[in-house]
């Protein structure tokens, strides 16, 4: 007996919107939802992404001061899902993987291919200065990390490519992490699915 409708934008609201654009990742983590979200449609969402918060299960949001934007070369940040309310997480951090810009021309799988992993604190998510990126892996293969944008490193590569948006998520049944994107071409349902046991993987191939 589920019935559906509309809390914040849309058809018949309770809360008319306050901004347009697309959100590509949301998470709701002690209570409090947060989401990344673009502008319009299209490749005009490759301009910025931002995130944004609610207090209040989505009746109003409050954006973060500062954006990711096209000149930093990532696009469509999502969150990696760790259950309801978060309640899988394997340390105090969340995690966010974003596709790396390559052609900004249109909505299209990215060519070379290349995801970035973001790490900030469950308690700082709306700070820019607490976000750090990966940077590779250390001789004993543990991931570092790095505050400077230049100074970050994939942590996902395919030379076919990788769509313009991405979703992961952690499956505790199996204790592996997957990560699903497009390659080749995009809107032709060239999905790959891969599995890791870590959020930095190493990756392995499930569907292609």
């Amino acid at each position: 007996s589920y019935t559906g409708h509309n809390i914040w934008g849309g058809k018949n609201t309770e809360n008319p919107a306050t901004f347009d654009g697309k959100s590509y990742g949301i998470i709701s983590i002690g209570g409090v939802l947060y989401m990344w979200r673009s502008p319009g449609s299209d490749s005009t969402g490759y301009t910025e992404a931002r995130i944004y918060q609610s207090t209040n299960k989505g009746a109003s949001w409050s954006p973060a001061s500062w954006a990711f934007t096209q000149s930093d070369s990532i696009i469509f940040p999502t969150f990696l899902q760790f259950g309801k309310d978060y309640q899988s997480a394997r340390d105090a951090y969340v995690y966010v993987y974003a596709n790396h810009l390559k052609d900004a021309s249109s909505l299209k799988v990215q060519k070379p291919g290349e995801i970035t992993l973001i790490r900030v604190p469950k308690t700082s998510i709306m700070n820019r200065t607490s976000y750090e990126f990966f940077a590779g892996l250390d001789s004993s293969n543990n991931p570092t990390w790095t505050t400077s944008f230049s100074s970050r490193k994939p942590v996902f590569t395919d030379s076919k490519g990788v769509g313009w948006n991405t979703s992961a998520i952690y499956n505790p049944t199996v204790g592996r992490y997957f990560l699903i994107t497009e390659h080749e071409t995009t809107f032709a349902g060239n999905i790959g699915i891969f599995d890791a046991p870590n959020p930095w993987g190493p990756w392995s191939t499930v569907l292609y």
